[in-house]
């Protein structure tokens, strides 16, 4: 029996057959409790992960470097204060914290420009990122 779910846009309809089972259109991954699970396009890849997962954990785990050159061995491992894993993200993610603002302020970043850190980052729903070149991911030419 097909009844409405009431779980927003991305659920058309679920079958109750003891679980809860959505059926869905384009959208093929599904977490145990019947909610669609945030996509992460990235590098030509589709990665989906729960919401709520750092943005910057996700890629390393899923092979996608997130930095620049030799920014791989000098970073600061997630805690926000080198600015190297900059990306531009289109989509539904947390706000930027303080450490995302305060680093993002500092050459050779700028407010101006749309980018975020991932390591502070959270995923909310479906993102597209783009790397930029430049150790720091500060420059203006897209290279993944």
């Amino acid at each position: 029996m097909l009844m409405p779910c009431g779980l927003g846009e991305k659920t058309i309809s679920c079958l109750i057959t003891g679980i809860l089972l959505p059926i869905i259109g384009s959208k093929n991954c599904i977490s145990q409790m019947g909610w669609l699970m945030p996509e992460v396009r990235v590098q030509g890849k589709i990665i989906i992960c729960q919401e709520g997962e750092n943005l910057r954990q996700l890629c390393l785990k899923n092979g996608i470097e997130i930095h620049n050159c030799q920014s791989r061995w000098i970073n600061c491992r997630g805690i926000g204060t080198c600015g190297t894993c900059a990306v531009k993200i289109e989509g539904e993610v947390s706000e930027a914290n303080w450490k995302d603002r305060a680093r993002r302020a500092l050459p050779p970043h700028s407010l101006d420009k749309d980018r975020r850190l991932a390591c502070q980052t959270k995923v909310l729903g479906d993102i597209k990122i783009q790397k930029y070149d430049g150790f720091w991911g500060q420059g203006d030419t897209i290279i993944w």
